[in-house]
């Protein structure tokens, strides 16, 4: 019977990189890119929710499926069928594969009581990031594809787009406050809710450090490997970390080589002291004070 696996955490918080590295195992199998099953508006669990709606009120449908939970029953169905063979299509064919899922940040643990109902025996995995080195990296992520939008003052971000691209050290310039409490209670809102999925993903749930993942990234694979069941031995392990490592990623580059236009900018951990001002750290450490202490992101 196939196990379903949903990998989630903030943008720009190692998603990427910790889906590759689990679809690594042969076993297991992960779209290449986000399906956005749920949460978006545009997602397929939003777009089905509101056809079901309009099939759920026609007359013959409405008088066989006649109570609430008849007709949560068979939203629960259909919605877990659709998803399943989204997942299905998405990597080509189960091939063999006992673990299938999807990564999508944000929207995932957003909705993972909903996820829960349709998927009770779903594994559940998070990855979580200091948010300065979050805002730090979704920000360079917003210029390097021309976002205007994502910033509140466009014209100042289309200048430090500019200096960005021509080369020069922007330091605290790069960052917008809008942008920075934006993206600061978007951390918040995923983390804490990563925290509950504890409960209720018992015994199916990992929460894990980007920072962890950098230092030994074998034994944190092996931890999500051993969660889902499919554990690999060690020199699997090892070959899957050398396989998708910075350098290979990034096409040579070591970590702390950057490249602002590549997707993998420049890896490691840290990068926000550059930008930070002062001011600006004590302000997010106050602002997520309980959840930087949860997660040990002090000095």
């Amino acid at each position: 019977m196939l196990k379903f696996l949903f990998v989630t955490g903030s943008h720009k918080s190692g998603t990427s990189w910790l889906a590759r590295m689990i679809d690594a195992n042969p076993t297991i199998a992960l779209p290449d890119q986000e399906l956005w099953l749920l949460g978006n508006p545009n997602s397929l669990g939003e777009k089905i929710k509101n056809s079901m709606d309009a099939w759920l009120g026609l007359p013959t449908v409405s008088s066989q499926f006649t109570t609430e939970q008849s007709q949560g029953n068979v939203r629960r169905t259909v919605m877990r069928a659709a998803i399943s063979s989204a997942i299905e299509a998405g990597i080509g064919g189960v091939k063999g594969a006992k673990v299938i899922g999807d990564k999508t940040p944000a929207f995932y643990a957003q909705q993972f009581r909903y996820l829960q109902s349709i998927f009770p025996d779903a594994y559940y995995v998070q990855i979580v990031r200091d948010p300065r080195d979050v805002v730090v990296s979704h920000h360079f992520h917003a210029y390097r594809l021309d976002e205007w939008s994502f910033f509140g003052d466009k014209d100042k971000a289309k200048e430090v787009g500019k200096r960005i691209k021509d080369g020069e050290n922007v330091g605290p310039d790069l960052l917008d406050d809008a942008s920075v409490t934006r993206l600061l209670k978007a951390w918040c809102r995923v983390q804490n809710n990563g925290i509950e999925t504890k409960d209720v993903f018992p015994n199916r749930h990992r929460l894990l450090r980007y920072e962890d993942l950098l230092v030994q990234p074998g034994h944190e694979l092996r931890q999500v490997f051993n969660l889902v069941e499919q554990p690999l031995n060690n020199a699997a392990v090892d070959d899957i970390v050398a396989r998708f490592s910075f350098e290979q990623m990034s096409q040579g580059r070591k970590i702390g080589q950057e490249d602002p236009k590549s997707f993998f900018r420049k890896g490691g951990s840290g990068d926000w002291k550059t930008y930070f001002s002062p001011e600006l750290d004590a302000q997010v450490r106050e602002q997520a004070k309980d959840l930087m202490e949860h997660f040990d992101y002090g000095d």
